[in-house]
């Protein structure tokens, strides 16, 4: 009775050929028809037309197995989907192991003979139902697959090329400008801390000068230094935090009164500074 059941049960099952024939019909007819009532291809310079269910149903063999057979044949609808679905069944019995499961499928290859009739009989179908124009035979069809692919290898690589010497290129420039940012600051600040010293060692002798010369009185050494040291504080502290001409005025002026010289000294002072 089991083995009834099971003679039963695979004779209704349906075989891989009509399964195929049913993808076939999905894909190539009712999809088709589907997206054109949804208005998908309503802008499209040419509509799409689907194929009829009967072209998509296999012949009682494929072109490649008839007398006569050249690779440079056009296929009709009807031997591509023949072509397609007897590549199917091939590939169900090939590539499925002993135990009946099935095993993975090798990458394409464009001299492996069924992966090219698959993809020839799939791409014709593709272009019968857009309507593009002219249908590639087999021959034309592995001519166009052996030149995509080392076409695309040749372009990634070239791309790929063409983007590392721009990254190179963009890095150079960022490098040369982080240079010179750090080369000109260093620069201009040392030429600025040089002339502000200059200035305010200028500033300090010229008072001093003014100073010790129009009073004679006032000559020794540690009177001259302890004019440089106050007028060189109170240059620096207006350098330093730009303090306004009266704050200035003022701190000359209480240096001045230490050596009474009062009104002189910030008229000198104010000259220099």
């Amino acid at each position: 009775a089991t083995a009834t059941a099971t003679a039963t049960a695979t004779a209704t099952a349906p075989s891989v050929q009509d399964r195929a024939a049913a993808v076939l019909t999905a894909l190539y007819a009712t999809e088709i028809t589907k997206q054109i009532d949804m208005g998908r291809y309503k802008t499209a310079a040419k509509v799409p037309a689907p194929l009829a269910p009967d072209d998509l149903m296999p012949a009682s063999s494929p072109p490649t197995s008839r007398d006569g057979y050249a690779a440079t044949d056009v296929w009709s609808q009807k031997d591509c989907a023949t072509e397609l679905i007897a590549c199917i069944v091939e590939a169900s019995e090939a590539y499925r192991s002993a135990a009946g499961e099935a095993a993975v499928a090798p990458a394409f290859d464009k001299d492996d003979e069924r992966a090219m009739r698959f993809v020839t009989a799939a791409a014709n179908l593709r272009q019968y139902v857009f309507r593009i124009d002219p249908v590639q035979s087999l021959y034309s069809a592995k001519g166009i697959a052996g030149n995509i692919i080392p076409a695309i290898a040749t372009t990634n690589a070239i791309v790929a090329g063409l983007q590392i010497l721009q990254a190179f290129h963009i890095l150079r420039v960022q490098l040369e400008a982080e240079g010179k940012g750090e080369d000109g600051g260093a620069k201009e600040a040392e030429a600025e801390a040089e002339g502000r010293q200059d200035i305010e060692e200028d500033a300090a002798e010229s008072l001093l000068h003014n100073i010790l010369f129009r009073d004679n009185s006032k000559d020794d050494e540690e009177e001259e230094e302890a004019v440089i040291a106050h007028l060189s504080d109170v240059g620096m502290v207006y350098h330093h935090s730009r303090m306004e001409r009266s704050d200035l005025v003022r701190n000359l002026g209480a240096v001045s009164e230490e050596f009474h010289e009062s009104e002189e000294i910030v008229e000198i002072a104010m000259s220099y500074l």
